[in-house]
């Protein structure tokens, strides 16, 4: 999204889409059982996955996940949803400790110091 924004705004550069797949994430909302206001943070949910939050969203985010909302903007590769890489959430959440243990041995080192 950063690079299409950039292009749009005049950069002299290419968008282009890896032919082996486009990493993502995903932006969720969840309701914590047990916690006060849950009838405030009900309609706050009902409002996230409204189509108009999706219009909202759209500024930021060229995929979003409400059927009826395209938020591509010009320039945005038309191919990239369909090279988006299929995500196993069941696997990732299951194999979540050995991949941050793992993160950390290759990579903790450079992180800035902890205070």
């Amino acid at each position: 999204m950063r690079a299409v924004r950039e292009k749009n705004n005049g950069a002299p550069l290419d968008v282009i889409v890896p032919t082996d797949g486009i990493s993502w994430d995903m932006e969720a909302t969840a309701l914590v059982k047990g916690r006060p206001n849950a009838d405030a943070a009900k309609k706050l949910i009902d409002f996230t996955v409204s189509k108009a939050a999706h219009e909202l969203y759209g500024k930021s985010y060229a995929v979003v996940g409400h059927k009826d909302v395209n938020a591509a903007p010009k320039n945005y590769p038309a191919d990239a949803e369909a090279k988006m890489l299929k995500m196993d959430f069941g696997k990732m959440a299951a194999d979540r400790d050995k991949v941050l243990a793992e993160w950390t041995r290759r990579y903790d080192g450079k992180s800035a110091p902890k205070n």
